[in-house]
């Protein structure tokens, strides 16, 4: 599913969030959370992680598919 890098980006950056930290907190690697968010893309399952560990509903991070 599509997700919104940018605004997962400034969520991390209100939050005092760098990859290392975020990935820690959603009990990932760093390299795997990198590439996530590089691509634009994540499993459900991940955007759900990324949703919990940013504190966010899932909808605000995901994009809808083309």
């Amino acid at each position: 599913m599509k997700i919104n890098s940018l605004k997962i980006k400034m969520l991390m950056l209100e939050k005092g969030f760098n990859i290392g930290s975020l990935a820690e907190k959603m009990n990932a690697s760093r390299q795997w959370v990198g590439a996530i968010l590089g691509r634009g893309y994540a499993t459900p399952n991940m955007v759900i992680r990324l949703s919990k560990a940013l504190d966010v509903d899932p909808k605000e991070i995901s994009k809808l598919e083309d």
